[in-house]
């Protein structure tokens, strides 16, 4: 069957129209509570309880359920960066423009990465390192093998999400078989795809969506961008005196 211009063979994938549809709906979805995690809680610091602010504060994930995938996917990040191989591919992300538009882009090329089974790689600058704690090391810089590697047709493709118009693109995310490229470039400020991700019937979305459950947006943000030790410190003293609602 044929998507756009893309031969999906017999499973097959939705028209580009329903995909677009899809996607301007998650993205006006997304852009509720999708706000850095330092800015939420400094906003919403007077409302919270005890409990919370304990949260807030806490060095350890182990306070969040993190999905088993998650999980799985730091480990592999890890492995991937100490002993590279031929086998390695790699997602390389690009980003500019306003932080929360970077952020959505971000959960998008994550997401993109674990089902494709890729190092997401970010390029330098796109996000303040001193503001987060990390569960991987992702700056493209720092990955003397990844830099190494030749730009050629074959081994590196392009997704470019700023294009007008963003049917060929919309329609490889959704569609294609995104395991061929050693290497996906994948450009974008604003465009929250994880929904169309999700959906592709030559991707394993259907079990990381089960397990990222109700609130992607947060299991994702809360896994990649928990604040840092000296952002926690900052919450502790400004949050220390705040009223507080009862239990």
């Amino acid at each position: 069957m044929w998507c756009g211009t893309y031969d999906l063979g017999e499973r097959g994938c939705e028209p580009y129209s329903h995909l677009s549809h899809r996607i301007h709906t998650a993205r006006k979805l997304a852009s509720v509570g999708s706000e850095p995690p330092t800015m939420s809680l400094l906003r919403i610091a007077p409302t919270l309880s005890r409990d919370a602010l304990r949260v807030a504060t806490s060095p350890s994930r182990d306070e969040f359920r993190v999905a088993p995938a998650l999980s799985a996917y730091t480990q592999f990040h890890r492995a991937s960066l100490a002993t590279p191989s031929p086998s390695t591919r790699y997602l390389y992300f690009v980003t500019w423009a306003g932080f929360a538009n970077r952020v959505l882009a971000l959960l998008s090329a994550l997401v993109l990465a674990i089902l494709t089974d890729r190092v997401l790689l970010v390029d330098d600058g796109a996000f303040p390192a001193d503001l987060f704690e990390l569960p991987i090391r992702w700056l493209a810089s720092e990955c003397a093998y990844f830099s190494a590697l030749p730009r050629t047709p074959d081994e590196w493709r392009v997704v470019e999400t700023e294009q007008k118009p963003f049917t060929a693109e919309l329609a490889y995310l959704g569609c294609a078989n995104l395991s061929a490229p050693r290497v996906l470039e994948y450009r974008s400020i604003a465009q929250y795809v994880v929904p169309v991700l999700l959906r592709n019937p030559n991707l394993r979305g259907a079990a990381l969506l089960r397990e990222l459950g109700d609130s992607p947006v947060q299991s994702l943000l809360r896994y990649l961008l928990p604040p840092s030790a000296r952002v926690r410190e900052r919450l502790a003293e400004l949050l220390a005196d705040a009223p507080q609602r009862p239990r």
